[in-house]
């Protein structure tokens, strides 16, 4: 898009994000939740988190076939953690998001995202302005890839973003771009 047709401020900002890569078909039948709980966080933008759980279940049936005793003993200790998780508040949950370079807007994102991506899908971004804002989470269409080199960076527009979560976006780039000049004089 030419810089002249944009309607908000772009910068190259470090945030905590997630993102979950969706088909359409995927999109249209899961709907974003208005007030996700730490399960949706972990189920769709920390799936390491359900690999993990898998594997321990796994292991726990291999452990079961040669001690009953230690399987059912790992198993309440595993379910003893899995009820502490459960307590986890959301934003609690959304301070294990990774750190990453995007370029950020108050109506897009531009990131780095690992999975093969056409226009045709769509992606689910999770990310925090600051450690006490609360995450922003919004459904969006993918407008543009560039690929370089080994690195695939996808261009996406948000679909549906409340008026004041585009005001926190503006809010927290205004106050970065403060912050790289004064870095920038000194």
């Amino acid at each position: 898009m030419d810089v002249s047709q944009r309607r908000f401020f772009r910068l190259d900002v470090k945030i905590p994000c997630g993102y979950h890569v969706l088909t359409q078909q995927e999109a249209n039948i899961s709907v974003l939740p208005n007030v996700p709980d730490s399960k949706f966080i972990e189920n769709h933008f920390l799936p390491s988190f359900t690999k993990i759980d898998q594997e321990i279940q796994q292991a726990l049936d291999l452990i079961g076939q040669k001690s009953r005793v230690l399987s059912d003993i790992i198993t309440l200790i595993n379910k003893k953690i899995d009820l502490f998780h459960d307590r986890i508040q959301f934003s609690d949950l959304t301070n294990t998001l990774p750190i990453r370079d995007v370029n950020l807007s108050g109506n897009g994102i531009m990131l780095p995202i690992k999975e093969m991506v056409t226009k045709e899908h769509k992606v689910d971004i999770i990310f925090k302005t600051s450690p006490t804002s609360e995450p922003i989470l919004v459904r969006c269409t993918v407008v543009n890839i560039v690929r370089d080199n080994n690195i695939q960076k996808v261009a996406l527009t948000f679909d549906r973003i409340s008026e004041k979560q585009q005001r926190e976006i503006v809010y927290f780039l205004q106050n970065k771009e403060i912050e790289y000049n004064l870095k920038s004089r000194t």
